[in-house]
């Protein structure tokens, strides 16, 4: 039997995922995380074959995360479970190296299907992403969007900004100095064509950057 560990910060969703796996004969959930730090403590001492991240904890941004879960856990494979909606975050999830993207709102069927083709080595893809990328190669469009441009950090940063963050949190949570935070908005701004905070904000929340 395949071995999972969720980690979430709300234990409601941690309990509920344990009700949802329960029966399941091919895996089971045999260990909880409350944040990324929690996460990678357990890791260090216990061995997983999926883990289910979700990616508004506190402490390490989940982008981070994953691409840490990536370098020191090759073997183990992860799902993220998430409210945040941006087709974005999806595309950069899977290209740091999770196998699935499902959103919080899904069938509970969804997420047992996609830990259990995580389990297999295998990418999932929900009916939406599946037609989403369908279309993105269809259209055969060359030009980057505009949001594409931006780094992971700077990703990053656009999401902590919008959100409300102040710049010593921001700073305190990225491990990054004001200076290098103050370059990164401007680079944020120049990709984006945006002015100030206020259009950065309008710009993230059309985009479901904003949870």
């Amino acid at each position: 039997m395949k071995s999972v560990i969720v980690a979430d910060d709300h234990a409601v969703v941690r309990t509920g995922l344990q009700i949802i796996f329960q029966g399941e004969s091919d895996f089971s959930i045999n260990a909880e995380a409350a944040n990324g730090a929690d996460l990678l403590n357990q890791l260090s001492t216990q061995q997983f074959d999926v883990a289910i991240v979700d990616v508004n904890m506190p402490g390490i941004s989940s982008i981070d995360l994953v691409a840490e879960l990536r370098r020191l856990y090759s073997e183990m494979q992860i799902v993220i479970f998430s409210m945040n909606t941006s087709d974005d975050l999806a595309m950069r999830m899977f290209k740091n190296g999770a196998l699935a993207y499902i959103n919080k709102e899904e069938n509970p069927e969804e997420l047992l299907k996609a830990v259990r083709f995580a389990s297999q080595n295998k990418r999932y893809l929900t009916k939406s992403q599946e037609c989403f990328f369908a279309n993105q190669f269809i259209s055969g469009n060359q030009e980057t969007i505009p949001i594409e441009s931006l780094t992971d950090r700077e990703y990053q940063i656009l999401c902590l900004m919008a959100s409300g963050k102040s710049k010593s949190e921001i700073s305190d949570k990225l491990l990054i100095s004001k200076n290098t935070l103050s370059n990164h908005r401007t680079n944020i701004l120049k990709k984006l064509n945006l002015s100030n905070n206020v259009e950065l904000t309008k710009f993230a929340i059309h985009h479901n950057l904003v949870h």
